[in-house]
């Protein structure tokens, strides 16, 4: 056959011509020049790097008529024939898979005992290595560590990790990196320029990406492009021939996705399938998508990429966070594809999912801060000041006040409320329900005083034990109704609800507090019903009633507790502090972190 692949046609010949290996051709150029020679090498690396090439340069290097020396001249028979891989006597290149048995190993041995027929050196080149058996490494070790003096093993591998350690500490070992994308297309240019290709470089940095690392694949790739188009190769002949999918298809397909709705993103893939394109082969193409976005973003950038304008343009649209949230969605779509019985159905669901979109996890803690901060200050929260009577703030300055809603002249008088009817606190020490004085009778203004000192202490218990919750309750107004229960009006529907989630917390510590049952509500602001006291606000949200006994359990995170004297007992210990489930959530979900960070207060597991 008279044609010679590129890969062998332009095979490195010296040191200098290894493309990607600087670290390895120092190491041996100066060791060559030094005279410092080793009696055995191991050339470890990815598939197509130089390792075998390495290894016939430094053969040449040793047995050049000029040598040793760092630049043979490649004239010499003996540069001619290791070159041409054709030299049967003095450099041996030897399979390792087709001689991995002791036997062979022993027949190595005795033909290293002769010196070489017109070399200087016998140089053993074993390919694959780590193909040897266990027993052929151990029969090759005491020649390995003490060879005679005129021979120089070298070992070619991919896999270093299953040679024995017993070899490789006998051994100096190079590790061959894997050649980047644009040394592997600055490689390829020069060698379709010295041949005549008209080749873009659109298509040779194609190749080179599908490489991955090896140049003789890219060389290989490059072969097959020729072939395909003789005259002249596009850089979508180079994708048609490597099976990628078109770039118009996959921008496309990720606008949709951007644009969400399953309405939209469904008849997206069924259009792909219906147009013959593999759902693993779009998952891998949307990988690649995202992943080079990412790369871009974070400044791993090939300034010679063909399409660096648009990642430039693409990148600057989208933030990091969500491209490592969409390339994470992805990439599990991909694995999870090689497993799938219904990979159409894995593959539109993870479409889907990317389609969502999420609010940052930062972004809503920024959002929550404002809200706290705002109610805290006792101001609405920005955007919300246009919902707000302007009276609404100067309400809200002094919150712990409870004033009485008018009383009609025709109003019922205040409920009587009796001992036997009043249910009682059970003391955790003693067992014994205390219980208000029997036939205790409460006047309007006595029960509003009331209620004012214990709503008084409600706010500072709550700013102690739960300060998310404390400033949803600073920022409410309380009103006190002439039926003897308690009105808190809010600015927002957000306030109304995080007070009416912590009901039995707050409404347990006002009812100890208070010493009686009592019956909240809370209201929505609407126009001027804050300022004027109408019961007739929006939204208003009945509480519905707790027991005395049990709102007071409820309310036990850390209260305290009256006794029929009057005294006060210890605070009860609450089960969320001692529950590790609960702390461990917290450790775990980094989400959760940050939240809790920012809003301390205690965990609790919904389900109990």
């Amino acid at each position: 056959m008279s044609y010679l692949v590129l890969a062998r046609k332009y095979r490195p010949l010296r040191f200098e011509e290894l493309v990607g290996q600087e670290h390895v051709t120092k190491t041996l150029v100066n060791a060559l020049a030094a005279k410092r020679l080793a009696h055995a090498y191991v050339f470890s690396g990815p598939r197509g790097c130089g390792k075998t090439t390495t290894a016939r340069i430094l053969a040449k290097a040793l047995n050049c008529v000029q040598g040793p020396t760092p630049t043979p001249c490649g004239e010499c028979p003996q540069c001619r024939e290791i070159s041409a891989g054709s030299s049967t006597d003095d450099v041996l290149e030897i399979d390792g898979a087709s001689n991995r048995g002791i036997d062979q190993i022993r027949e190595l041995r005795e033909t290293v005992k002769y010196a070489p027929a017109r070399s200087r050196y016998r140089v053993i080149i074993i390919d694959e290595a780590h193909q040897i058996s266990k027993d052929g490494f151990n029969a090759l070790l005491k020649t390995l560590e003490e060879p005679p003096p005129h021979v120089v093993f070298m070992m070619a591998t991919t896999e270093a990790q299953k040679i024995p350690e017993t070899i490789l500490s006998r051994c100096q070992r190079f590790q061959l990196r894997a050649i980047g994308a644009a040394e592997t297309a600055a490689q390829m240019r020069k060698i379709a320029d010295a041949d005549g290709l008209a080749v873009p470089d659109a298509a040779l940095h194609e190749i080179a990406r599908a490489a991955h690392g090896s140049l003789r694949d890219a060389l290989s790739l490059l072969d097959q492009i020729i072939a395909y188009a003789p005259t002249g190769a596009t850089a979508e002949d180079a994708r048609n021939l490597l099976g990628l999918l078109p770039r118009e298809l996959v921008r496309d397909f990720v606008a949709v996705l951007r644009e969400g709705g399953a309405d939209k993103v469904l008849p997206a893939v069924d259009k792909a399938v219906a147009d013959g394109f593999d759902v693993g082969q779009l998952a891998e193409a949307l990988l690649d998508h995202y992943h080079r976005r990412l790369l871009w973003k974070s400044g791993v950038r090939d300034p010679r990429d063909p399409d660096a304008a648009l990642l430039e343009a693409e990148s600057a649209g989208i933030s990091s966070a969500a491209l490592e949230r969409d390339l994470g969605v992805i990439a599990r779509a991909v694995s999870d594809l090689r497993r799938s019985e219904s990979p159409r159905v894995t593959f539109e669901l993870a479409c889907l999912e990317l389609a969502q979109r999420l609010t940052p996890v930062d972004e809503l803690l920024d959002r929550l801060e404002s809200v706290e901060k705002a109610l805290r200050g006792g101001a609405p929260p920005s955007g919300a000041s246009a919902a707000v009577p302007p009276a609404l703030p100067r309400a809200m300055a002094s919150p712990s006040v409870l004033t009485p809603a008018p009383v009609a002249a025709s109003a019922a008088p205040p409920p009587r409320i009796s001992g036997s009817a009043a249910p009682g606190v059970r003391s955790s020490a003693t067992g014994q329900v205390s219980r208000p004085p029997a036939e205790a009778v409460l006047t309007a203004s006595q029960g509003t005083e009331v209620l004012r000192k214990a709503w008084d202490r409600v706010l500072a218990d709550t700013d102690q034990r739960k300060p998310s919750l404390a400033p949803f309750l600073h920022g409410s107004h309380v009103n006190c109704p002439p039926d003897g229960g308690l009105e808190i009006v809010c600015s927002q529907e957000f306030q109304k609800q995080q007070i009416v989630a912590q009901q039995p917390f707050w409404l347990g510590l006002l009812q100890t507090h208070a010493g009686r049952p009592v019956a909240a509500r809370v209201t929505v602001v609407a126009g001027s019903a804050r300022d004027t006291g109408d019961a007739r606000a929006t939204d208003a949200a009945a509480l519905p009633p707790v027991p005395f006994s049990a709102a007071v359990s409820a309310g036990e995170d850390a209260d305290e507790v009256i006794d029929e004297e009057g005294g006060r007992l210890e605070s009860a210990p609450t089960a969320v502090e001692g529950d590790e489930d609960a702390r461990a959530v917290a450790v775990l979900d980094a989400g959760m972190k940050k939240v809790l960070d920012k809003f301390p207060g205690k965990l609790r597991r919904a389900d109990r």
